[in-house]
């Protein structure tokens, strides 16, 4: 008797095995990510809802339209424009308005400023600028007496390529690109699930919103197929390994603000810099005024 009751009491434990077995593999990394050392193909990633709602509410922002408020600075720029060179400690990128961020056109107000090396340096815009963002081209009515002006030969706006803007703010062509299409297409480095997330509590930004905590992990998000490499290559070319970003999430599931402080290493020239970022969107689903973009006899290409 005593026999036959070990034997049913050890089958239901090597029963149980597998099922405890399978409960704590789910559970490892405190439950905010599932992302493994291994490679993306062999992950099989978990749903884990802080993460997951950081990632849909950056799909659901990008589908709609809104106000967007983009802010940059960046330390040690040497801005380049022509033949003209400036040098500023602090570059700082400001940019307003209605966007459709689904089909990546609007007009907004754009400035860029910061402290030059000495007293009476040129003004790259020379105050707020009006900024046409269309078809993956930005054209920039320049304010007289500005660089990019006396650049124009008698032309209304300038036609702003990558390496030109590469070349006014510091950053890399492919990051440029990036930026002339959607002013606020950093949001998209939170598309992947190769980052951890925790979060950090409710929040008034946005009239009541939940704060999340974000940790990219550049190396692994660069080579998986399901998020845009050339965003995470990019950003990994500058020496670092992962990228923290704070993002608030609203009620309906929008991300509407986020924010991130990125310490880049020095390369080659290139010395290190500090690039603060920050982005916030409001008022989802309002009307976007069509963009004309001007006729090839009203600008130049920079």
């Amino acid at each position: 008797m005593r026999d036959g009751v070990r034997r049913y009491i050890l089958l239901i434990v090597l029963g149980l095995v597998p099922v405890v077995l399978t409960a704590c593999s789910q559970s490892a990394g405190s439950g905010n990510s599932g992302t493994a050392s291994v490679k993306p193909s062999s992950v099989s990633y978990v749903s884990f809802p802080s993460r997951d709602r950081v990632q849909q509410s950056v799909s659901k922002a990008m589908a709609s339209t809104a106000n967007i408020s983009l802010s940059m600075s960046i330390t040690n720029v040497t801005a380049v424009a022509g033949s003209t060179t400036i040098p500023f400690p602090l570059l700082t990128i400001n940019a307003a308005g209605p966007f459709d961020l689904a089909r990546q056109y609007g007009a907004l107000e754009l400035a860029i400023s910061g402290t030059g090396s000495a007293a009476g340096s040129p003004s790259l815009l020379n105050g707020p600028a009006r900024a046409l963002f269309a078809a993956g081209s930005l054209y920039v009515l320049p304010n007289s007496g500005s660089v990019l002006a006396g650049m124009l030969v008698g032309r209304k706006y300038g036609l702003l390529t990558p390496k030109a803007v590469a070349g006014l703010t510091g950053l890399q062509p492919q990051q440029a690109a990036g930026l002339i299409s959607n002013p606020v297409g950093f949001l998209y480095v939170l598309s992947t699930p190769d980052m951890t997330v925790s979060s950090e509590g409710n929040s008034s930004v946005g009239g009541g919103s939940t704060e999340y905590r974000a940790t990219v992990n550049l190396y692994q998000a660069g080579i998986s197929p399901s998020v845009p490499r050339a965003l995470f290559a990019a950003l990994e070319s500058w020496g670092i390994a992962a990228v923290v970003v704070h993002v608030w999430v609203d009620g309906s599931g929008h991300a509407v603000r986020l924010s991130s402080v990125i310490d880049t290493e020095a390369r080659g020239s290139i010395p290190a810099r500090t690039i603060t970022l920050r982005v916030s969107l409001s008022n989802f689903g309002i009307a976007v005024p069509p963009v004309a973009v001007p006729p090839a006899s009203q600008y130049a290409t920079l």
